[in-house]
């Protein structure tokens, strides 16, 4: 039986980039072909700065799949502590997500050190880039 996963994808920038909701959803579908994966279409987040309403809600919701494919590890909060919990989050519903630019998956919580590795890297090149450094 294949694995079926929803797709999350944003209408804003994130990190100073734009990506149409169309690519995002080619990565995302590519990804999950490669990866022999039912590719569920993509939950797509509200445009405000720091909305997370709906991947709330797709978390609250994850009973009928068997995780969530991000378009990029970038689209998760700033914040550690919420990106934290929602990863733990969903991790307790036994569930996996996994994030298409960067072909990384979450499975265990061992995985979050390297996704927040990533995260951590370019949040400091950005405070460089901003700073001048």
């Amino acid at each position: 039986m294949r694995l079926s996963y929803r797709g999350y994808i944003f209408g804003r920038p994130f990190f100073g980039e734009r990506v149409p909701q169309s690519v995002q959803n080619l990565v995302i579908r590519n990804f999950c072909e490669r990866n022999k994966i039912n590719f569920l279409l993509s939950k797509s987040e509200y445009a405000m700065d720091d909305a997370y309403s709906i991947l709330n809600f797709v978390i609250d919701n994850l009973e009928e799949v068997d995780g969530l494919v991000f378009y990029s590890i970038l689209m998760l909060p700033r914040n550690s502590k919420n990106r934290i919990q929602i990863i733990n989050k969903v991790l307790a519903k036994g569930k996996k997500i996994c994030f298409a630019l960067e072909e990384i998956c979450i499975k265990n919580k061992k995985d979050i050190l390297r996704v927040e590795n990533i995260f951590n890297t370019r949040l400091t090149l950005d405070y460089c880039l901003q700073n001048k450094i």
